[in-house]
């Protein structure tokens, strides 16, 4: 009995000596926070985002047909997957409409077979016909390379296929994610979707469960941003 309550005690002064830790360390933190907005450096840094962000205002989109394009990896660490897996998704920004495919790696063969599968699938499934696609700057959609005067983008193959296509290829700033915000809000909807799998799953088994959700992403699920439709029918809607 002596024993428990030695444990107990000892448990107990940690808990507060930590909870003392913490208080300290949170005072600590916003005394830092309150002497960095006054500082002359974070002054500049902030009123150079708002410019960027002035530059590069949010709009609402009136044409179907321009798509935001990502990739996102699943690893066994987060996921139900055998090994490392990329997928290549698109979403077009007036409708909502998403689908997306599985590749073992991220290259530009893989980017531009992806779109192959979209142009096709968006056209013939959605009736959706492409007309721009929007990506960050990664390496497998463009390739930037400096020489001594001046920075210069060289087209990738990825570009000149979107170009052959009648696609435009459109990038999006530096350090600017919030430019393909629906796409990357897409992504972590992923997440959530295999919380409650415990087969692991091999890339054919995980095209399955990403097309099962694709479907009832665009045809039974409603959208508050879509006036609670779903992409589908919302996409009739504007169409009539």
């Amino acid at each position: 009995m002596k024993h428990l309550k030695t444990h107990y005690w000892k448990k107990y002064v940690v808990y507060h000596r930590h909870f003392k830790d913490y208080n300290k360390i949170t005072k600590i933190i916003k005394t830092f926070f309150r002497w960095l907005k006054k500082y002359e450096r974070w002054l500049k840094i902030k009123n150079k985002i708002k410019e960027i962000k002035k530059q590069h205002p949010r709009h609402e989109v009136k044409e179907i047909g321009l798509l935001q394009m990502d990739a996102k990896y699943f690893v066994p660490s987060k996921f139900p997957v055998d090994k490392k897996y990329y997928v290549y998704d698109f979403i077009d920004e007036k409708t909502r409409l998403a689908l997306g495919y599985v590749y073992d790696k991220l290259s530009i063969d893989n980017a531009i077979a992806a779109v192959k599968k979209a142009i096709s699938d968006f056209k013939n499934i959605l009736y959706v016909k492409i007309t721009r696609i929007r990506t960050d700057n990664g390496s497998e959609f463009i390739n930037n390379y400096r020489n001594n005067q001046k920075n210069n983008v060289k087209e990738t193959n990825f570009t000149q296929f979107l170009t052959d296509k009648n696609i435009f290829h459109q990038t999006t700033p530096v350090r600017s994610p919030q430019s393909n915000g629906k796409i990357e809000r897409f992504n972590q909807n992923y997440t959530k979707l295999f919380v409650f799998e415990e087969k692991i799953l091999n890339a054919v088994s995980l095209q399955n469960k990403l097309n099962d959700y694709y479907y009832f992403y665009n045809f039974e699920r409603v959208h508050k941003s879509l006036n609670f439709q779903t992409p589908f029918n919302f996409l009739n809607s504007l169409i009539k």
